[in-house]
């Protein structure tokens, strides 16, 4: 059963969704009707209800969360360089720091936020779309990690793997591909 919270499959004779705990005994509203529910093929419910989000809409969530985590680190970077102007012993560790912020903060604030029950991230949810794995559920925090890094060889690759999202019938980018995802749109 389809949770109409969470968007999570369910068992057909579960009662309470095992991700969010909605009480499925309540979907019966004509949003939800039995022949809406998720046949053997989840991904034809999936392309049945949902569209998927292109090229564009995705580029303008990169875009809201790269400011987003740029005043992070602004921040961040802030409140660290104090530390550097009160003992210079210690400016080359602080410096090693900021590049490894540099990295923990993207990974950590994608994969925390695409395997949470929010399913995506700051920029996705003001645009409304999410991503799922390929059956319509939550991703892991290891499939939102691959997602992740797989983005560098979307990129390294002349940004085709970026491209690709365009011109696929799923609109999947290389970097969902490999991590076997989706991103859909909000009805």
């Amino acid at each position: 059963m389809w949770c109409p919270k969470c968007h999570t499959v369910n068992q057909a004779a579960s009662t309470h969704c095992q991700s969010c705990a909605h009480d499925l005994r309540q979907v019966v509203s004509t949003e939800y009707q039995q022949t809406d529910l998720p046949s053997e093929e989840p991904n034809q419910f999936i392309a049945a209800n949902y569209n998927y989000a292109g090229f564009w809409i995705r580029v303008f969530a990169a875009l809201l969360d790269g400011i987003i985590i740029f005043f992070a680190y602004i921040g961040i970077s802030i409140v660290f360089s104090f530390l550097a102007f009160s003992n210079d012993s210690q400016i080359g560790a602080i410096f090693s720091f900021f590049n490894l912020l540099g990295i923990l903060m993207p990974w950590l604030y994608a994969a925390l936020m695409e395997s949470s029950d929010y399913r995506a991230t700051f920029g996705k949810l003001a645009l409304g779309i999410f991503v799922t794995d390929i059956d319509g559920n939550k991703i892991s925090f290891w499939r939102a990690t691959a997602r992740h890094f797989g983005k560098i060889i979307s990129s390294a690759l002349l940004c085709i793997g970026f491209l690709m999202v365009a011109f696929t019938s799923k609109k999947q980018g290389l970097h969902d591909m490999i991590a076997d995802c989706y991103v859909l749109r909000k009805p």
